[in-house]
């Protein structure tokens, strides 16, 4: 379950910028969309990870491995998420002071 966890701590600040950079209007159209999509890639996953399972472990490491770099390749190459900075105390020292 730790799993899970740790990818959101990757996933949520792009996700936020995504939400963020949506027109007003079009806003929930597009959020549906999004939402339809990850609710079908678990089962997807499952069925595409069990066949490639049939196949050993070493065909189900590469199809993983192969689907996190795609992911980071499309994500790197947009032009609004390649520049989103997940390093830790990235933040400007203007937006980190309590004063």
């Amino acid at each position: 379950m730790h799993t899970i966890g740790s990818f959101d701590t990757l996933t949520q600040p792009y996700y936020s910028h995504f939400v963020s950079s949506l027109d007003n209007a079009k806003r929930g159209r597009i959020l549906w969309i999004v939402s339809f999509m990850v609710l079908l890639a678990s089962p997807l996953g499952i069925v595409l990870g069990n066949w490639l399972s049939s196949h050993g472990m070493i065909a189900l490491s590469v199809g993983i491995v192969a689907v996190f770099l795609f992911s980071a390749t499309v994500i790197s190459a947009s032009k609004d998420f390649g520049s989103i900075v997940l390093a830790p105390g990235a933040l400007n020292d203007n937006e980190d002071d309590d004063d």
